[in-house]
């Protein structure tokens, strides 16, 4: 017969939870990649920009989009647990490097928002118009539409088709042929007509670098709007939650993706090959990135890709070794920056995610600052857990992804991303009430804008960084 007694350590029990938390974060880690996958697959012809991992579900290579982050994971975090203990011992005692830091951590922040901005590569695209100031538009003889000449700056054409106003004096001619702008003088009234002119070519080579800007400005204002203006919150059960970052984030990273979706019935059937190849030289890059990510608030895990891909060199490679590569530095960079922000909490008592925010509450701040001068075994039984659930998150990535990948291609993907989008809005009413399906609506519309004009979804990280570059300002 078991007894069972009352001489159980409150701390101990505070530990093994805390390990338990950083566990199921690191597990998570791994397998948020597979939903990421194989949910919101766009159709091509929908949008301008597709992730990584829904450009290999469509080329039926899912399941290697699956391995690389499980690999990319796992190498993240074995590199990570090696670092953890120089780390703690650079940033804290006795270099203590993020002292010396922390007064321009706002610089650093904003020169991260000029690099997202800059990345935005544009498509060089040529934009024809025909210019008929110094030609002529003759609204009586419309009935011959002649084939426009190859465009070329300068170049004499007479074209007919319907004319339409765009925005006020911004007008579009539309032939069987194709449609242009037109540059005229004055207003004109719309219909058929025939005119006279020459052609104009103008590159577009800012224009995604001003959305892109435009779309974080927003996504930051935004963000701003749900984290510090004190919106009345409603839930319909209350207690679950005290803030709008569910619905803000939902609704701008994962509706979207189920909204566009709709277009697509089923998946492309998917191969079955042998384990992918990964380049380990992007799981190190990752790795190395990750220090970075978990040391600075309000970087993510995509945001540091975008810095790690632009920063280092280029070669023009396949499209699929490209997203195979880029897929493994995210995963690599998203666990690594799991136990960073251990380190973090551990040594200068910040925590950097929800997962170290949990940790801290349940440790206690008093146990955290008393861990900060010395390396303690909480810190050493949490690096343990890491470890082993990295293993765990590894084995689980492989298991569930072969599976899912071989059940989902004769379901109907569309009944799929319903259930999850109604069950979604369903959440964000139960936890945020009206208020929070205001915030879900805003956040999908601004979320909608990225992959329609295609620009980097990374620009709507500007929902937490623009708030936090204000936070550090105004200090």
């Amino acid at each position: 017969m078991i007894t069972l007694t009352n001489n159980i350590d409150p701390a101990m029990i505070s530990i093994l939870f805390s390990s338990m938390i950083v566990s199921a974060a690191t597990v998570h880690s791994f397998l948020d990649f597979i939903p990421s996958v194989f949910l919101g697959a766009p159709e091509d012809s929908k949008i301008l920009s597709v992730l990584p991992g829904h450009r290999l579900l469509l080329r039926g290579k899912g399941m290697e989009a699956v391995e690389c982050a499980a690999k990319g994971s796992l190498i993240g975090a074995l590199l990570a647990i090696t670092l953890a203990f120089p780390f703690r011992l650079l940033m804290g005692d006795p270099l203590k490097l993020y002292e010396l830091l922390v007064p321009f951590i706002p610089a650093i922040l904003i020169a991260i928002v000029a690099l997202l901005i800059v990345s935005e590569k544009e498509d060089n695209q040529i934009t024809a118009i025909i210019d008929a100031r110094e030609g002529s538009v003759d609204f009586s003889s419309p009935s011959v539409i002649l084939s426009p000449p190859f465009p070329s700056e300068g170049a004499r054409v007479r074209l007919s088709g319907r004319i339409r106003r765009v925005f006020l004096r911004s007008y579009r001619i539309s032939t069987p042929n194709g449609c242009w702008k037109l540059r005229i003088k004055g207003n004109i009234p719309e219909g058929y007509a025939t005119i006279e002119g020459v052609w104009r070519l103008q590159r577009r080579r800012i224009r995604k670098k001003l959305i892109a800007l435009a779309i974080f400005l927003c996504s930051g204002i935004l963000g701003f709007i749900v984290l510090r203006g004190k919106l009345p919150l409603n839930p319909l059960l209350p207690g679950i939650s005290d803030n709008l970052l569910f619905p803000l984030l939902s609704g701008l990273f994962g509706v979207p993706s189920l909204l566009l979706s709709f277009g697509r019935s089923k998946i492309p059937p998917q191969e079955s090959k042998s384990p992918a190849r990964i380049n380990c030289c992007s799981a190190i890059k990752g790795t190395i990135i990750g220090a970075f990510v978990g040391w600075c608030p309000g970087v993510t895990s995509t945001t540091g890709a975008v810095i790690a891909s632009f920063v280092t060199s280029k070669r023009k490679v396949d499209p699929i070794d490209s997203s195979k590569d880029f897929i493994t530095m995210v995963s690599a960079l998203g666990t690594s920056a799991t136990v960073f922000n251990l380190i973090a909490l551990t040594t200068i008592g910040k925590s950097r995610s929800g997962a170290m925010i949990a940790v801290k509450e349940i440790i206690g701040s008093q146990e955290i600052v008393a861990s900060l001068n010395e390396i303690s075994p909480v810190f050493s039984l949490m690096l343990f857990s890491i470890f082993f659930a990295s293993l765990i998150g590894f084995t689980l990535t492989i298991l569930f992804g072969k599976r899912i990948s071989k059940r989902l291609e004769n379901v109907d993907m569309k009944r799929v991303n319903t259930v999850v989008l109604l069950f979604l809005i369903s959440l964000v009413l139960l936890m945020t009430g009206p208020v929070g399906f205001v915030v879900l609506i805003a956040a999908t519309s601004l979320g909608l804008l990225p992959p329609l004009l295609g620009v980097k979804r990374v620009q709507l990280t500007g929902c937490l960084l623009l708030p936090i570059i204000i936070f550090f300002v105004e200090l």
